[in-house]
């Protein structure tokens, strides 16, 4: 299987990510693990997008890292700001 690019990665992460939060998955690091283990994205791609998301966090993220809060860049299980991050980033590529 071919590697898909990281604006396609995003879009898949996208796509799906309503389906897992609803079913309790708490954020979009968890949801990547989840379409790993269901084979919607190799291992390849997994380490792709966790690449990214480490390069690209929110200011606000970075923030709440050197406060110590817990690891979820927005409340766990909401989809409106990820929804929307992810929409900012895919438009930026």
């Amino acid at each position: 299987m071919k590697t898909r690019t990281t604006k396609e990665l995003l879009i898949i992460l996208r796509d799906n990510l309503e389906d897992y939060l609803k079913e309790g998955v708490p954020g979009l690091c968890l949801v990547i693990d989840e379409l790993f283990y269901d084979g919607i994205i190799s291992g390849q791609e997994n380490e792709i997008l966790d690449n990214y998301f480490e390069s690209n966090k929110p200011a606000y993220a970075l923030f709440r890292e050197k406060q110590h809060k817990d690891d979820f860049w927005w409340k766990p299980g909401k989809i409106k700001p990820r929804r929307r991050w992810l929409n900012q980033q895919i438009d930026k590529l």
